[in-house]
């Protein structure tokens, strides 16, 4: 919640002075109970970002945590649930992916709609919501699968791969940081163009 994050922000800048950075991870959309959300949020609006959590909305949180001397960052995920409101209004944006993921699926990269909408969604979470950093998790499926998911066929994974990592870079401040999450970027000089860093392994779970 916004008040947590808060506080611990305030706890870490009179302890911890080399930390800058708080990224907000997945747990801040209405969805999250359907699994990873994260570019379905800005579709549903102000109804995307769970009001109880965050009350004031994500620019609020993000303007308070620079007043505290932060820089703020935001989890992503390229799935969107199929009960969302994007994939049932829009289930032709989205690649059929059940093989894998049958409760969820990544839209069609091939699709100018689609596309159009997520570079919206990166203008909302970036610019209007006010975030320097983005850990970009469940990403490369869109990309880098070997079946032929797309719709149209004018342009390869890597094509379209390269247009979505330019999109969310350009978008970021020069200083700013894109991490990838569930990918190995390290050695590899088509994702270290864009990636400033990467998380390989498990997720750090707190045990009360």
């Amino acid at each position: 919640s916004e008040d947590l994050i808060l506080t611990e922000a305030a706890f870490l800048r009179d302890n911890f002075p080399t930390v800058r950075w708080i990224q907000l991870d997945d747990g801040y959309a209405t969805m999250n109970n359907h699994g990873a959300h994260g570019l379905g949020v800005p579709y549903e609006g102000e109804e995307g970002v769970d009001c109880q959590k965050f009350p004031n909305g994500l620019r609020h949180y993000t303007d308070k945590l620079r007043e505290l001397g932060m820089r703020p960052a935001i989890w992503i995920g390229g799935f969107c649930p199929k009960p969302s409101k994007i994939f049932q209004e829009h289930p032709e944006w989205f690649i059929d992916y059940s093989y894998r993921t049958p409760s969820t699926s990544p839209l069609d990269v091939s699709q100018q709609e689609a596309r159009r909408y997520m570079e919206y969604a990166a203008d909302v979470l970036i610019r209007e919501y006010g975030f320097d950093g983005v850990k970009h998790d469940f990403w490369s499926y869109a990309f880098e699968d070997s079946h032929s998911l797309y719709k149209n066929k004018d342009r390869s994974g890597y094509e379209y791969r390269r247009w979505w990592l330019t999109a969310l870079r350009n978008r970021l401040p020069k200083d700013g940081y894109l991490q990838t999450g569930c990918d190995l970027v390290e050695a590899n000089p088509f994702l270290g163009e864009f990636f400033t860093n990467y998380r390989y392994g498990i997720d750090i779970i707190p045990v009360a």
